[in-house]
């Protein structure tokens, strides 16, 4: 018997659960007025796709792309929903920072279904994209007047100032790991 069926079949409900979800979302949109054309629910097949292959991804039964996969899918089918339907170019522009935090987010909940090795080399880039979705979210939604290169060129050393502390705090975890495997023996 082939080991990936009854995982799935294991997940069934939750492929289910995130159909209805999706059809739901589509249909409410629908009633309230947003959809006036059929033609703008094209977006509506990359997020199936993409929540598919999430939930195979985070299952364990596709394999470690198909979250990558499954994350470009979904956020772009919603950034394409949301522009055929309810907003408009420039409200988008002002929130684009949501969907890399919605990628970085998903990346840090798959990194823990890992080993602790890769676990660390995917929570990194998560954390950093989180991190930079912050920072761009002060910039698009105007909190920062000045613009991005400005604030670039003056406050590009606090990225060194980061990375030291960074490095001290693993220092730090590192050797009271040591101290306490040591007391312990």
């Amino acid at each position: 018997m082939n080991s990936d069926r009854p995982a799935l079949h294991r997940h069934k409900y939750l492929l289910l659960g995130a159909a209805f979800l999706l059809i739901g979302f589509v249909l409410l949109m629908w009633t309230l007025g947003y959809l006036h054309r059929v033609s703008a629910l094209w977006p509506v097949l990359p997020i199936g796709i993409g929540m598919v292959s999430l939930a195979m991804g985070f299952h364990g039964v596709g394999t470690e792309a198909s979250v990558f996969v499954g994350i470009f899918l979904t956020v772009g089918g919603v950034f394409f929903l949301l522009i055929t339907t309810v907003m408009s170019a420039v409200e988008i522009a002002r929130i684009w920072p949501v969907f890399m935090t919605i990628a970085g987010v998903s990346l840090a909940v798959f990194s823990y279904r890992r080993e602790a090795g890769s676990r660390l080399a995917l929570l990194v880039p998560a954390i950093v994209i989180v991190f930079l979705s912050g920072v761009f979210f002060l910039f698009s939604l105007n909190l920062i007047r000045q613009d991005f290169i400005s604030v670039v060129t003056v406050w590009w050393p606090v990225l060194f100032i980061v990375i030291g502390i960074c490095i001290i705090v693993f220092h730090l975890v590192h050797h009271a790991r040591a101290r306490q495997v040591r007391s312990s023996e």
